[in-house]
């Protein structure tokens, strides 16, 4: 049988230089990437290890006390009570083992995995920064601490949360925080934010953001390969705490007068309504009630997606202070308007009587004194003093639209107040031109 198809055996003395070069090769190969490794490891050694290090060098803020709220006798309205954090080191936890991770996560905390999944996918700072999930009762940080090896990258850390000492009696007045949102975080990052910080949402906490929240520092840390300390921190910027407020709010009289206004509603059906108390000799407001509200510890403590939409489609609009944020006929107020409109245009005098009625009719409509008898003839001064609808009517007919509105706006009506609270309206004051356009 032939070993070729020219029936020869292959000449096995042609092949052994080819083998030997081989080998010579693979050991010239073997020995360049030992010496490479050589001068890799021992030569430059200390240099790569120095670049290691600047590479997980990062920087992470240093939060500072929210300065707290006190109403004016000094009771205490908003103070900061210690809490367990659920926060993740992404660096710490593998990317395979996340959803093992959250799923363990959601049956202790009840919170659905992709929610979990999704905190972590939105995070779009460095791998060494925590982020934060949810804070966790005292129970779930022990489990958490116990088990490390089941819950890599997890953390529990304590931070302070804000407490709203008189709940529904003022959420209001005093607003909520919150974390920031993107949004947010885009436009306040130049003014010191982080990430995963806390900001006023509403009432005075929005208002005075920046009074309150006082001034992160800022400290530099330095981080093995698996995130962790590898020396002690280095201030960078020291913190400064935030400063507190004592407000012109009294919590008694604001009890009392939503204890009032409850009387009220039930008595006539209504199901919301509004007080407001204020001292008329400097303009400090001692109460300020809107019905209904709601709870800003739900806020505080991170209210759920559910809560939330129910708060947001309830017809009775809870979360809206309507003592600022809605427009109402002005009533009796705008019969100072009235009243001093007409003398300043000498339009009356002081002394000038004017005959009140039962009602004033305009077409088919009839406009009652309050009384529904009238009072006969009165000065301004009996106008004031029986608070008479009719005698302002005719006033106001003496003036004309223009004038009246004119003499509206020299009051204040029609623009802001200036209340120190976010999402109050300006209101409307009609004229001949307003009239028209709409």
């Amino acid at each position: 049988m032939q070993d070729g198809q020219d029936g020869r055996r292959p000449d096995t003395h042609r092949l052994a230089p080819r083998f030997l070069v081989f080998g010579i090769a693979i050991v010239l190969a073997i020995t360049g990437l030992g010496l490479r490794l050589f001068q890799l490891q021992i030569v430059q050694g200390s240099s790569y290890e120095g670049r290691s290090e600047q590479q997980l060098t990062t920087t992470r803020a240093v939060p500072v006390a929210r300065g707290l709220m006190y109403d004016r006798k000094g009771r205490l309205l908003v103070e900061n009570v210690p809490t367990f954090v659920l926060r993740i080191l992404p660096a710490e936890l593998p990317f395979p083992d996340r959803p093992a991770v959250a799923e363990r996560l959601s049956r202790l905390t009840g919170i659905p995995e992709r929610k979990i999944i999704e905190r972590l996918d939105a995070h779009t700072g460095s791998q060494f920064e925590l982020v934060r999930i949810a804070d966790v009762e005292t129970e779930i940080a022990r489990v958490i601490s116990e088990d490390r090896e089941l819950f890599p990258g997890v953390q529990v850390d304590v931070e302070a949360r804000r407490r709203y000492t008189t709940g529904k009696l003022m959420s209001h007045v005093l607003g909520w925080t919150g974390r920031i949102s993107g949004p947010e975080f885009q436009r306040l990052k130049g003014e010191g934010y982080w990430p995963e910080d806390l900001l006023g949402k509403a009432g005075l906490e929005a208002t005075y953001e920046d009074i309150l929240r006082g001034t992160y520092g800022v400290e530099e840390v330095d981080l093995d390969t698996q995130g962790n300390e590898v020396r002690a921190p280095k201030m960078l910027e020291e913190p400064i705490p935030g400063n507190s407020l004592e407000l012109t709010i009294d919590t008694r009289v604001q009890k009392n007068a939503e204890k009032a206004l409850k009387w009220a509603m039930g008595v006539v059906g209504m199901e919301r309504g509004v007080v407001m108390a204020m001292n008329p000799q400097n303009g400090e407001i001692l109460a300020m009630v809107s019905l209904p509200s709601y709870d800003n510890n739900k806020f505080a403590r991170g209210i759920s997606a559910k809560d939330y939409r129910r708060l947001l489609r309830d017809p009775a609009k809870p979360m809206l202070n309507i003592a600022i944020s809605e427009q109402y006929p002005p009533g009796s107020t705008y019969k100072l308007v009235t009243g001093s409109g007409a003398l300043q245009d000498g339009k009356i005098r002081p002394t000038t009587r004017i005959k009140t009625e039962p009602f004033i009719q305009i077409g088919k409509w009839k406009y009652w004194d309050w009384n529904r008898e009238g009072w006969g003839p009165l000065t301004i001064f009996g106008g004031f003093a029986h608070s008479s609808d009719t005698f302002f009517f005719k006033l106001a007919g003496m003036l004309g639209i223009d004038r009246l509105a004119y003499w509206a706006h020299q009051w204040g009506f029609g623009r802001p107040t200036g209340v120190e609270l976010p999402g109050e309206v300006a209101g409307t004051v009609p004229t001949n031109d307003w009239k028209r356009r709409v």
